[in-house]
C-alpha cells in the first residue's frame, strides 16, 4: 500500500505547488516491488546519472546502506530528503516520517504500540508472560527504536514479563513473506511458552496467519506495523 499512498501524496503536493507558485512538478515513484535495497539504490543512481530528477525523496529501509547513494545525489546537485525511515548519517536535508528512535519525543511508535497492548490486555483480562521480539532487520535504528519503546512501556505495567531477544539481537526474518512464514513457523514451534509476538515490521500479518494454522488462536497473539487486512 505504501507506493500508492506516496504517489497520491506527491500528486497532491504537486497540485498545491502549481496553484500557489505556478510551477509544474512531475512526480514519480521508483523502486522494486519487494523490499530490495540493492535494486532500490541502483535505480536511484540511474535516475540521478540520467538527469531525470531535480529532487529525491528516499525511503532507506537499511539506513547506513543508503548513505553513499544519498551523498552522491546531493553532490550531483540533487537535494535529497528521507521519508518514512531515516538515514541520519547521510547529507539528506530533512527527514519526514514517524518518530521511531526518540523515546523522549512525541508519538514514538514503539511506545504507542506498547500502550495499545497494555490497554488491550487489561481490557480483556489477559496476562502476557513471554514476548518474542521479531524484526526484518535487527541492524536498523528504526526497528531497534520501536522494539525498545515497546519493551519499556510493557515492562512499566507488567514488570514480570519476559522477552526473547533484545532490540539489537531480535529474531530476524527479512521482508520476504514466504521466508517470514518459513522462519516463523519453526520459531513458534520451538518456543511453545511464548504467548505474544511483537514484530517491528509487517511480519505480524504472517505470524497472525500461522497462529490460526497452528490452532493457537486466543492463546498466542501478535502485533506489528504496516500490516494489511
Amino acid at each position: 500500500g505504501a507506493p500508492a499512498f506516496l504517489a497520491a501524496g506527491m500528486k497532491a503536493a504537486a497540485a498545491a505547488i502549481q496553484q500557489k507558485y505556478g510551477v509544474t512538478v512531475n512526480t514519480k515513484v521508483i523502486g522494486p516491488a519487494q523490499t530490495d535495497p540493492v535494486t532500490q539504490i541502483s535505480q536511484v543512481q540511474q535516475a540521478v546519472a540520467a538527469g531525470q530528477v531535480d529532487c529525491l525523496a528516499v525511503e532507506p529501509v537499511t539506513p547506513d546502506a543508503f548513505v553513499n547513494v544519498i551523498n552522491q545525489a546531493t553532490t550531483a546537485g540533487v537535494p535529497t530528503f528521507t521519508v518514512n525511515t531515516d538515514s541520519p548519517n547521510s547529507h539528506r536535508f530533512a527527514y519526514y516520517g514517524p518518530n521511531d528512535t526518540d523515546l523522549s519525543g512525541a508519538n514514538q511508535l514503539g511506545i504507542a504500540a506498547g500502550k495499545y497492548v497494555v490497554n488491550w490486555a487489561q481490557k480483556n483480562s489477559i496476562t502476557i508472560h513471554k514476548v518474542a521480539l521479531i524484526t526484518g532487520d535487527t541492524t536498523a535504528p528504526w526497528a531497534q527504536g520501536r522494539m525498545q519503546g515497546f519493551m519499556q512501556t510493557l515492562q512499566a505495567t507488567f514488570p514480570n514479563v519476559q522477552f526473547v531477544g533484545t532490540p539489537t539481537n531480535a529474531f530476524t526474518t527479512g521482508y520476504d513473506d514466504p521466508t517470514i512464514v518459513s522462519k516463523m513457523q519453526a520459531f513458534i514451534t520451538g518456543h511453545p511458552d511464548v504467548d505474544f509476538y511483537f514484530d517491528s515490521d509487517w511480519g505480524a500479518k504472517d505470524i497472525g496467519k500461522l497462529i490460526g494454522q497452528l490452532n493457537l488462536k486466543n492463546k498466542v497473539y501478535t502485533l506489528g506495523y504496516n500490516v494489511d487486512s
